[in-house]
């Protein structure tokens, strides 16, 4: 991504995330936020290049992560991962041996199978926690 400056003297081309458009920041933007922010609060030797840069940076997180959102295709996801994670844990819970269920001839396969729903329920975690 590349955020351009105005007023600012310099471009900057350092964004990783080449699917968004570039973010124009200049120096009057830079300028009103700092005046509303207050001159008590600006410390004296601040970077207003770098702070530009910190801005856009932000607002492309931030635009990224509304977008994951608002996305209908990734809420659709995570509506599927969480109905697939729920149908998971019913089936950890079945597993557990008890009067009616008794694993114990097969205890090392009852085992195994329950590590296999245990680590799936952890990569539903993972994922649905990353999409949202």
């Amino acid at each position: 991504m590349v955020v351009e400056l105005h007023g600012l003297d310099e471009s900057v081309d350092d964004m990783s995330d080449k699917d968004l458009d570039p973010i124009s920041i200049d120096a009057t933007a830079v300028e009103r936020i700092l005046a509303a922010v207050g001159e008590k609060f600006i410390p004296p030797n601040l970077d207003k290049r770098k702070l530009a840069r910190d801005i856009a940076r932000c607002f492309t997180v931030y635009s990224s992560a509304v977008q994951r959102r608002s996305d209908k295709p990734t809420k659709d996801r995570i509506h599927r991962l969480k109905s697939i994670q729920k149908a998971a844990k019913l089936l950890e819970g079945q597993l557990m041996p008890d009067d009616i269920w008794d694993w114990s001839d097969r205890y090392s396969e009852c085992e195994y199978l329950q590590d296999r729903v245990k680590d799936l329920i952890k990569m539903l975690d993972s994922e649905i926690e990353d999409l949202t």
